[in-house]
């Protein structure tokens, strides 16, 4: 699976989305990282938790509209 930060990054440089609204979309959806923990993952800062790959891989679909 190609890591799903690559896309949700793509996404907020193209201002399609914000780094905020992906992390709420990602926290409704059961992620468990606040905010500012969730952009450091996005950014490569810190390492995934359980799980966010896949929760993000279904937040980027969501805002994508695939």
């Amino acid at each position: 699976m190609e890591d799903p930060r690559f896309a949700a990054l793509a996404l907020v440089r193209c201002n399609c989305v914000s780094v905020e609204d992906l992390w709420v979309r990602y926290f409704a959806k059961g992620g468990d990282a606040d905010c500012v923990e969730f952009e450091a993952y996005l950014y490569g800062l810190s390492e995934p938790r359980m799980n966010d790959e896949l929760i993000l891989s279904w937040v980027i679909n969501e805002v994508a509209g695939r």
